[in-house]
């Protein structure tokens, strides 16, 4: 049958259909003029010497010249020289292209390998040369560890360079996957074993994170004195070196974008945002809410509101600024605010024109009086009943401390206004003691009043 196997390669140097009446009748032909003797075949037998002899793909069969599977011979021989572990058919595909005419397409590709080098393990997308390595990612491991040399860091095109029968996406998966990568960089990562650091680095790094979560619960990554080990490890970047960090030192920790903390413990949402803040020249409600979401899954308003106006000055409904931005005149301020001061208290709306306050930086406005007021102020302090943005609450004294209720109860009896519903809220909601028409004890503080009164 050789002078069929001939003929057919001869002649149908893209396969031959099995199986086809009409094709067994041309090849007859071809082989009676070739061979000068006729081919006394049926096509049952035709079928069946072309299925156990010939690569068979879309019902079509191939015979492979012994050109194209000495070439295919010598690359493998050559791949596993250089100790290749995975081979992806695609990137075969592309290399063998140059001098092969006949395999079309890549799962063709792996019909042919499939038939001609049996001692392969095939997979859906790629073939392994041994079973030193059983599993992609082991394969895609090994040989990206094979190719790094001794180098700190490496860029994805080199690699795909060097790997040149991987993806690069799948270099770019083993890379983002693997605890032995560090992300540098844009398309750049590092060896996570040559990441250098001494005992006293150590012993530093263990003992500052300890101590601060022993305080706080948490610490910023940034606090930590990192001098020494960015000198031993210059050639990676700030990413890098807070990876390696947590994966050699800071085992026994969990970071969130640069919080670290004890594993298993819950950081206070509280202390998480002034973290934040206390890193920050200038930041957003916007800003804080997707940090908050990011760190616990959950947006708390008023967490948000609380922590960054107890480290940082609000100078409108959207932003904050650090402490250090503005420069108040304390006490000229204060004489001021004594001007519309009665008694127990006012509401931050009776302060009604800023004309008369100096310049600080920043547009005075509600937002920068209330920040005034609770870091700046030597005689006053700013009280309300709940973290909002609608600029309520109360001024008073800082050296009286009263609960809410009693400012509001004092507010409304000096007013001397009718003891119904509507005209108090109006009142409090105008003064700025309430953001709206709504105190969940009206009904018990217009009782105190009326107690009051009577008395």
């Amino acid at each position: 049958m050789n002078d069929v196997r001939e003929c057919i390669i001869n002649h149908y140097p893209y396969g031959i259909r099995i199986n086809s009446p009409i094709e067994l009748i041309r090849l007859k032909s071809f082989f009676t003029i070739d061979y000068n003797y006729d081919l006394n075949i049926t096509q049952e037998d035709m079928n069946k010497y072309l299925r156990d002899n010939a690569i068979v793909f879309c019902d079509k069969a191939y015979f492979l010249n012994e050109e194209l599977i000495t070439c295919l011979k010598s690359l493998f021989d050559d791949c596993k020289l250089k100790g290749c572990y995975i081979i992806y058919y695609s990137c075969l595909y592309d290399k063998i292209s140059n001098f092969n005419d006949i395999i079309l397409s890549v799962e063709m590709l792996q019909s042919v390998l499939e038939t001609e080098f049996s001692n392969f393990i095939y997979k859906k997308n790629y073939f392994l040369l041994s079973n030193a390595v059983t599993k992609e990612f082991d394969g895609l491991y090994m040989d990206v560890k094979r190719v790094w040399g001794d180098t700190i860091l490496r860029s994805v095109s080199e690699l795909a360079r060097l790997l040149e029968y991987i993806p690069e996406q799948k270099i770019k998966y083993i890379l983002s996957n693997s605890n032995d990568f560090v992300w540098n960089s844009s398309e750049v990562y590092a060896l996570a074993s040559k990441f250098i650091y001494d005992d006293n680095d150590s012993l530093y790094i263990s003992e500052f994170a300890k101590t601060m979560c022993d305080r706080n619960g948490c610490f910023n990554f940034n606090d930590l004195n990192l001098e020494s080990i960015n000198e031993k490890n210059f050639e990676m970047s700030y990413s890098a070196i807070f990876t390696c960090i947590m994966e050699t030192i800071l085992v026994d920790y969990d970071r969130v974008d640069k919080v670290i903390r004890r594993k298993g413990e819950c950081i206070n949402q509280h202390d998480l945002i002034v973290d934040y803040c206390s890193h920050k020249k200038i930041c957003s409600i916007s800003e804080l809410v997707k940090y908050q979401m990011s760190m616990t899954g959950t947006t708390r308003m008023n967490i948000i509101i609380d922590a960054a106006s107890s480290i940082m000055i609000r100078i409108n409904e959207e932003q904050f600024i650090s402490l250090n931005a503005v420069s108040f005149k304390v006490y000229e301020i204060d004489e001021i605010i004594s001007k519309f001061f009665k008694e127990k208290s006012i509401g931050i709306k009776e302060i009604i024109s800023f004309a008369a306050f100096p310049e600080c930086g920043v547009t005075w406005n509600y937002y920068v009086l209330e920040s005034y007021l609770k870091h700046f102020s030597l005689m006053y302090k700013y009280c309300t009943n709940l973290s909002n943005s609608g600029n309520a609450g109360a001024i008073v004294r800082r050296n009286q401390n009263f609960d809410y209720f009693d400012i509001l109860v004092d507010a409304v009896s000096k007013s001397k206004c009718n003891l119904e519903k509507d005209e108090i809220y109006s009142l409090l909601v105008e003064k700025g003691y309430l953001l709206k028409k709504y105190y969940k004890r009206i009904d018990f503080l217009i009782d105190v009043i009326k107690k009051g009164i009577s008395s």
